[in-house]
């Protein structure tokens, strides 16, 4: 595999989107792309969301399930 947990990697930005979080609430997503084309949802804080967004948003690699990432900003 290309990535390995624990390290930062850059993200082709795509979108941010508004979700409800298990609990109700409204949550921003940022929706990257990983060098595969595996289009990953990124959850965050407003506050964490960098602005004006650039091309590439850097996140760390937290776990992999069925071979797509699992993504947190970092």
């Amino acid at each position: 595999p290309h990535y390995k947990i624990g390290k930062s990697y850059a993200f082709e930005y795509i979108e941010i989107i508004e979700e409800k979080d298990a609990l109700g609430n409204e949550e921003k997503v940022i929706i990257v792309k990983d060098i595969y084309g595996i289009e990953t949802k990124v959850r965050s804080s407003n506050d964490a969301i960098p602005n004006p967004i650039p091309e590439k948003i850097y996140c760390k690699v937290d776990g992999i399930r069925k071979g797509k990432a699992i993504l947190s900003l970092g």
